[in-house]
């Protein structure tokens, strides 16, 4: 029996079990590409599914082909349609083909600017240790309890505070943190981290306003996470099955975990969770102020509250729908470029943060506007 490399689903052609579409590689092997570059340049797939791709587009060229020619037609019927039946509706429409012929410009924009400014931004992330993560959740590792803490502390810690102090200590902090034992953290009283860890973290100028907070109310997800390990055997089946319950969506999951009450882990925002999902190999964007206000700069998140919008500002108390919108919003960037979320979320990170070129909303709207006018000339 012939193995299948692409599948039909959502109204078009996409590679067995991934968000890589088949488009991507037909471009990309029309363009003069050779099946070793283009599995260079999209790292979620092997060698093995790209010739399988292409050879599914030689073998099925005239209905491929059609496909990709009916989904233009289709769009410019709507569009002229539109452009005489309701002009509102029509700009939306342009508005809308205009953000989705951006996207691939921007990201190329954003490679571009690190490559000039920041040539070893790669290995940034590497040391990131997320897109690792993810390739091992996908080859099938689980973690244990202690490696979930592991993965929930380093969220809980990057809240509030230049990442780079973290990592300046990130070799010490298994002794401060009683090995990263899950269930010897549950049970550490709140005064010896406010006596203990607090200071600890004061003396070597890497805590946070509210890393006290914080790291009390983690003992109350250590303990939340340790009985359901005792009850369900792994502590790291309460995030397997959120993805089972939201449909393998990572982003539904991080808003469970920050946002509602049946599901919310003491000191886990929606940011902060997303976060811990990246950290134990879940491919989703961390919507932080940084990435936030990149996706509002770039002009694919429209914030209902973003009163000052200078320097690095971000936007105000986003709304549950607006962080969807900018953790979907990274994830097309990524699905286009062929790349992991997580890749694609730290490189933007990397553009906005302290740790990285520090740009200001000017700088991120200049690349969007740049993308823009390329992306929307006709």
């Amino acid at each position: 029996m012939n193995k299948a490399y692409v599948e039909w689903r959502d109204e078009g052609y996409w590679i067995v079990n991934t968000r890589v579409s088949l488009d991507t590689i037909v471009y990309a092997f029309l363009d003069g590409q050779s099946p070793e570059s283009i599995a260079q340049s999209l790292p979620a797939l092997t060698l093995e599914q790209i010739y399988g791709a292409i050879a599914f587009y030689l073998a099925h060229q005239p209905e491929v082909e059609t496909y990709l020619e009916k989904a233009k037609t289709d769009f410019e019927t709507k569009r002229k349609a539109a452009r005489k039946s309701d002009p509102v509706f029509y700009q939306k429409l342009a508005d809308a083909r205009c953000r989705v012929e951006t996207i691939p410009i921007i990201w190329s924009h954003i490679e571009s600017r690190l490559n000039s400014s920041l040539p070893k931004w790669e290995e940034h992330i590497e040391n990131f240790d997320q897109v690792a993560a993810i390739e091992e959740r996908i080859a099938g590792k689980t973690w244990n309890d202690d490696e979930v803490f592991e993965g929930l502390l380093m969220a809980v810690l990057s809240s509030g505070i230049d990442w780079s102090k973290i990592e300046k200590i990130r070799h010490e902090l298994k002794d401060v943190f009683c090995g990263f034992s899950l269930e010897e953290y549950a049970a550490l009283p709140d005064t010896k981290i406010a006596s203990y860890v607090v200071p600890w973290f004061k003396e070597r100028k890497a805590g946070s306003p509210w890393l006290k907070r914080n790291l009390i109310n983690l003992t109350h997800t250590a303990r939340k996470l340790a009985e359901y390990s005792k009850t369900y055997g792994a502590a790291e089946r309460y995030f397997t099955s959120l993805m089972y319950q939201c449909d393998d969506d990572p982003k539904q999951v991080a808003l469970c975990i920050g946002l509602s009450n049946k599901y919310k882990l003491p000191s886990f925002g929606v940011p902060v969770a997303a976060e811990a999902l990246k950290n134990l190999g879940f491919d989703v964007a961390k919507p932080d102020r940084h990435i936030l206000r990149a996706m509002g700069s770039f002009g694919l998140v429209h914030f209902n509250r973003w009163p000052d919008r200078s320097k690095n500002k971000p936007p105000t108390t986003p709304t549950r729908s607006e962080l969807y919108e900018t953790m979907a919003s990274v994830e097309k960037i990524a699905v286009n470029a062929g790349k992991y979320v997580g890749f694609v979320d730290n490189a933007i990170w990397l553009l906005c943060a302290m740790s990285g070129l520090d740009l200001t909303n000017k700088e991120l709207t200049v690349i969007a506007y740049k993308a823009h006018s390329k992306g929307c000339a006709n």
